[in-house]
């Protein structure tokens, strides 16, 4: 837990648990709370930070360090179907052979750079729609730009981007990203 937070109290109705109203359910409800307490412990515990994260020789997951908004991370894959994250921070991923995952699901995403987007191994980013600011792949090929070395960066709504290195926009197509 090392960012603001809120608490959120609440009275749902419906959902996974416990189910959905039914004639048993009686409304109006009520929600009475008594209090609520919050503490800040008196010390900082110390973060380890590793740099460097290197996956083996089969699929691996690999997600960059929580505390990345203190350090820049660099994440590296090697054979297998491989799934990064980078997570907060300026990180660089670099997936290796097989077809690999690009994982962008919270934010604040940093200004990641993929050194080895595969387009035709079957590589793909993987984004929400929070996080790309838009619904589908036209949406997000707007805000695909080449910058001055010719390398794709996409822009993402937390302001945050994904630089393809050594893959212009022209080269990206629908099949590279799944926007769930």
């Amino acid at each position: 837990m090392d960012e603001p937070m809120y608490l959120l109290a609440g009275l749902t109705v419906g959902g996974n648990w416990p189910g959905a109203p039914d004639e048993t359910t009686q409304f109006p409800a009520e929600f009475q709370i008594d209090y609520i307490r919050a503490w800040a412990l008196d010390e900082t515990p110390e973060v380890v930070v590793t740099p460097t994260i290197s996956g083996g020789s089969r699929a691996d997951t690999l997600v960059g360090d929580i505390h990345a908004g203190i350090v820049h991370d660099t994440i590296y894959a090697y054979d297998g179907a491989d799934t990064l994250e980078g997570l907060k921070g300026n990180d660089t991923l670099v997936g290796g052979s097989g077809a690999d995952t690009f994982i962008y699901r919270t934010g604040p995403s940093g200004h990641d750079v993929i050194l080895d987007f595969d387009l035709l191994g079957g590589d793909v980013v993987r984004i929400t729609k929070a996080i790309a600011g838009q619904k589908n792949f036209a949406g997000l090929y707007k805000q695909i730009k080449d910058n001055a070395a010719g390398d794709a960066v996409l822009k993402l709504a937390d302001s945050g981007s994904i630089t393809f290195d050594g893959i212009s926009k022209a080269q990206l197509k629908y099949d590279d990203f799944v926007i769930i």
